[in-house]
């Protein structure tokens, strides 16, 4: 009997010694008026070196065009927190990035969860998940998104296509157990559906119908340099901040949530999947508990606060970034950029109240989507506007819960994607508008 229980202590001990800590950090976007996403995701990067991650088992995507984009008043940096009479700290600053520019697409990044070495060969560095049943993983998206799905530079991921993979990984233990945040409008919309019993904690930066909102807008200041971008998202900041300044080994998930949930003003953050076990440390997946006393140890840790700075819709991101820039600089080309733009809001705004008329379509009815059911139909919906009409905008995407309820309410595929392509596309251009 005394052997037995030594065979059993024994493989204990080997198993917790063999777990290893893997992490998948995704920024959807690109332009300089995203700055946010890319310094949101360096910055959890930092975050999980600090605290004991192994570089090797954390995978990045981003495009990686903001650091050297000729608007960065400082170049090849990222900065996610303002400092308006000091150096600020740079993000960017060993911030490893495994799949940038055209390789930052949702396909990859599922081949990269299911561990698809042979997928991934010659992209990037072809870094996978190679993780096992016993290890812990962590993913974190920053970008925008739109009921059911979540945005890449050039591409959708629809959450009918992310939760099958989060199963595949869960029937292939992949992971013991698995934390997801996500940063992105109406983000609770991708983890509607998400099951309660495979293990995987989920957190959005808001319900299934809201905005996410960017944060430390108005005061984008390092070193008495403005940087003409919005520098986080607010959700991020929260958590990212609340990282930074608390002992993670010893505050709980749930403790995060509860802070973040708190601070975060705009939108309602949510907790999704399973939340039986979220009484364990934050440290078990943004570092490494087997290795953190390596990692800089404080005594003390000072009260933690909420904090300050502008808030912006993240639809109206890049408004915002057009009229400080054309505020700044005053020349022709920052009010063509901002005339643009407006043109370009009112496009899309005509665009999809016509639909919304044409399917008769009720105020309450797009307003109280939460998940969008007929997936076919709106996928197919959403291509072809890409396709016929225009390219679906950052302040476009808070539109599509139009193009869902009418996928919902009429189930025929090709119904609602043919009255689109036919009465809607081209929408006739507006005439100039005057600022």
């Amino acid at each position: 009997m005394n052997k037995v229980l030594l065979v059993v202590c024994v493989a204990a001990i080997v198993a917790i010694g063999s777990a290893e800590h893997w992490a998948v950090l995704v920024a959807g976007s690109d332009g300089f008026w995203n700055y946010r996403h890319q310094a949101d995701i360096c910055h959890a990067y930092q975050i999980l070196v600090k605290n004991g991650f192994k570089p090797e088992n954390i995978i990045t995507f981003a495009k990686d065009d903001v650091p050297n984009d000729p608007s960065n008043p400082y170049k090849g940096t990222l900065f996610n927190k303002p400092d308006p009479k000091g150096k600020g700290w740079n993000v960017n600053d060993g911030c490893n990035k495994d799949y940038t520019g055209k390789n930052v697409k949702p396909s990859y990044f599922l081949n990269v969860l299911k561990g698809d070495e042979k997928a991934m060969k010659n992209i990037g560095t072809g870094k996978v998940l190679k993780s096992g049943p016993e290890d812990q993983v962590f993913i974190y998206f920053s970008d925008h998104g739109a009921p059911g799905l979540i945005a890449f530079p050039d591409e959708y991921l629809y959450a009918n296509q992310l939760l099958p993979v989060l199963n595949y990984m869960n029937q292939n233990n992949m992971y013991k157990k698995l934390v997801f945040y996500l940063e992105a409008c109406e983000s609770g919309s991708m983890f509607v559906q998400l099951p309660t019993n495979i293990n995987i904690y989920a957190v959005s930066a808001a319900n299934p119908t809201e905005s996410s909102w960017a944060f430390y807008c108005d005061d984008d200041i390092i070193n008495g340099k403005t940087i003409g971008s919005c520098l986080g998202d607010e959700f991020s900041i929260q958590w990212l901040e609340d990282s930074d300044n608390q002992d993670i080994f010893k505050e709980t998930l749930d403790t995060q949530f509860q802070h973040v949930r708190n601070w975060t003003l705009q939108s309602h953050v949510m907790q999704w999947g399973d939340t039986t076990w979220t009484n364990e440390v934050v440290g078990n997946y943004q570092g490494n508990s087997d290795i953190n006393m390596t990692r800089s140890l404080r005594t003390s840790y000072p009260k933690r606060e909420r904090p300050q700075g502008k808030a912006v819709d993240s639809r109206d991101v890049k408004l915002h970034y057009l009229m400080k820039r054309h505020m700044r600089l005053n020349t022709l080309e920052t009010e063509v950029e901002l005339r643009d733009e407006l043109k370009e809001r009112q496009y899309f705004t005509n665009l999809f109240n016509s639909i919304k008329s044409q399917f008769s379509l009720s105020q309450e009815e797009v307003d109280t989507l939460e998940e969008v059911i007929n997936y076919a139909c709106y996928e197919r919906a959403i291509n072809s506007i890409n396709r016929n009409c225009r390219k679906i905008s950052d302040y476009g995407l808070k539109y599509l819960r139009i193009v869902a309820a009418a996928c919902n309410k009429y189930d025929t595929e090709d119904h609602v994607e043919n009255y689109i392509v036919n009465q809607f596309c081209p929408v006739p251009e507006l005439s100039l508008i005057h600022i």
